[in-house]
């Protein structure tokens, strides 16, 4: 789901630049659609719907001393170093689905033009 928020992010982003030159994208892979936009309405609710929680948290965090941050801090360095491994791997995958969307769009793209 990630890979669909980032992807549509990035079509939406790249529409937006050539609308702002006056201009549409030629290839569909670089065009965002009804579905892109349908993917970044549910991501912004999803983010509507964390956000109280993300900010209590914040707040506790910015509410501990120096020294208790740092504690805190210190672990969660520690545990992604831990989860190293794993970050690669997701990041791996995340860069795979992005290339799977890309190619997919550009078959479509040659598909339409032939």
């Amino acid at each position: 789901e990630l890979t669909k928020v980032l992807g549509a992010g990035a079509r939406a982003a790249t529409t937006a630049a050539f609308r702002a030159a006056a201009a549409e994208p030629r290839l569909n892979l670089l065009a965002a659609d009804k579905t892109d936009e349908e993917i970044l309405k549910t991501a912004g609710k999803l983010a509507d719907v964390a956000e109280p929680e993300a900010r209590r948290l914040l707040d506790a965090l910015q509410a501990l001393s120096t020294r208790e941050r740092v504690r805190v801090a210190r672990e969660v360095l520690g545990k992604l170093w831990q989860y190293r491994a794993g970050l690669v791997s997701t990041g791996a995958k995340i860069a795979g689905k992005l290339l799977s969307q890309g190619l997919r769009r550009l078959s479509q793209d040659i598909a339409g033009g032939a």
